[in-house]
């Protein structure tokens, strides 16, 4: 559905004239010959992922212009170095020798992911890997992106793992109507209007407010109760609660109900 998405992406803004620097770059690079554009794109997908998943490796931030390989497959081939600048790398000297250089800055880091989206789907292209139904029920269902979503936005530690997910975020960012549509499930639903703060952090991930239904009023003696209950189980999760607030997570009410769900198992929660 990802996929999907992308392409009709690519394909509105190129009737439109609006083409990005990457999808300008991407374009004269599959107009080589099929297996040269393959062997291309899929190098740049590589470096892209590398630096991706391993961000604090310098090693991978750095290509040699004189090395023969990515001469051979990538900046010898048109439009090879054009897709290196607009993954974000730069032409610099280093110890005396000119290299390519992805700097370890946001805006290059968010250059690196599109691109490594962006490639994908060239490469889903050039590999000829039909994009059928079952892709997309796939892609919705609890293996995928979709599924991974809804799953994120019921508990707010797993919301955190999905914001310090690179790939993950950024495709969210690009495709905000697949956010909204996982908040519009009735128990995303629920969780959004008990964890504000979390609402708040998805609305800013995807630069717009979610419509959430409003919630039916409780009865009066309800909130006695969750105090007493809540009170329970911060005596039971004392230990648990301080780990977790080490690790980052301030949010105590949803951390009781990940530790009442976990059985207090600090690392399922």
């Amino acid at each position: 559905a990802v996929l999907v998405l992308l392409w009709l992406k690519f394909g509105l803004e190129r009737l439109s004239g609006r083409m990005s620097e990457l999808d300008q770059a991407v374009l004269v690079l599959v107009g080589n010959p099929r297996e040269v554009a393959k062997v291309a794109a899929q190098t740049l997908f590589s470096i892209a992922e590398k630096i991706i998943h391993k961000p604090q490796e310098d090693k991978y931030r750095r290509i040699k212009q004189s090395n023969g390989a990515v001469k051979r497959k990538v900046t010898d081939v048109a439009g090879g170095s054009a897709c290196l600048r607009a993954l974000g790398f730069r032409e610099v000297e280093h110890e005396g020798e000119m290299v390519w250089y992805a700097a370890p800055e946001a805006g290059v880091l968010d250059k690196l992911v599109d691109g490594k989206a962006r490639l994908a789907v060239e490469l889903d292209r050039l590999y000829d890997t039909a994009i059928d139904t079952e892709k997309s029920q796939k892609a919705n269902g609890p293996g995928g992106i979709e599924g991974m979503i809804v799953q994120a936005l019921q508990d707010p530690l797993s919301m955190q793992r999905l914001l310090q997910n690179p790939m993950v975020s950024q495709m969210a960012r690009a495709n905000p109507e697949m956010v909204e549509s996982a908040a519009a499930h009735p128990t995303v639903q629920q969780t959004l209007q008990a964890n504000p703060e979390m609402r708040q952090q998805v609305e800013q991930l995807i630069g717009r407010p979610l419509s959430l239904a409003s919630a039916p009023p409780g009865p009066a003696a309800a909130p006695s109760a969750a105090a007493t209950a809540i009170g329970g189980a911060q005596q039971r999760f004392g230990a648990q609660l301080q780990q977790l607030r080490e690790m980052g997570f301030y949010d105590e009410a949803a951390c009781l109900r990940a530790l009442e769900a976990s059985g207090g198992d600090v690392e399922v929660a």
